[in-house]
């Protein structure tokens, strides 16, 4: 799998590209380099990609991330995106849904926040970040 992610990514016009067999090797990489992106597999050995996903190494990067994973079940996509996880992708994947995934977490990336319960991209979805409290709907008309 990882060969065929370098080669989408070289395909894509990537220009740099380090590769990291488990999450020990990614914490490391981490501590030493920034990088635009992080294409996790969910399986990464003995931690998985969620939990690099929370972990200080990726927050103090605040990499984007693209989950890739054989598990498509609602359970995982939803621990995912709880921990922050940008796009998520299932295998097998195609070379168009990975793409657009990464051009969503690139070029459309989302506020990073942190507060007591949460360190990581904001995890709402389309529509405005302002909420002006109890009285925001106020004037909106229902459908």
């Amino acid at each position: 799998m990882r060969e065929i992610l370098k080669s989408i990514v070289w395909g894509r016009g990537g220009q740099r590209l380090q590769v990291a067999k488990d999450c020990r090797e990614v914490h490391g990489i981490l501590q030493i380099a920034r990088y635009d992106l992080l294409l996790p597999d969910y399986n990464l050995g003995h931690e998985s990609g969620v939990e690099l996903a929370r972990s200080p190494s990726h927050l103090n990067a605040r990499t984007p991330i693209v989950m890739i994973s054989g598990r498509g079940d609602e359970v995982t996509i939803r621990a995912a995106h709880d921990a922050g996880i940008g796009e998520f992708v299932v295998k097998p994947l195609s070379v168009v849904t990975l793409a657009n995934r990464i051009s969503a977490v690139l070029f459309r990336p989302s506020e990073f926040i942190v507060s007591l319960s949460y360190c990581g991209p904001d995890r709402r979805r389309g529509g405005s970040a302002q909420h002006d409290g109890l009285e925001r709907r106020r004037g909106e008309r229902s459908l």
